[in-house]
């Protein structure tokens, strides 16, 4: 099975420990930092060329 990845859009640790709280120790998913600002555009292209059928993003805006 293949792992969904989620992106998580923002610098912040505490945004990376909640969402990592959240799915537990689940195996389906695989967590990323992508930054913010110019850099996160640059990681989100790269993770999106990557595998983009699986591809999740998060934004800590939303949460």
């Amino acid at each position: 099975m293949t792992k969904k990845k989620i992106v998580v859009v923002d610098d912040d640790e505490t945004v990376l420990s909640i969402i990592g709280e959240i799915l537990g120790s689940s195996d389906e998913f695989e967590i990323f930092e992508a930054g913010d600002g110019n850099s996160a555009i640059s990681d989100l292209k790269n993770f999106a060329l990557e595998d983009i059928k699986n591809f999740l993003i998060f934004f800590s805006s939303f949460l």
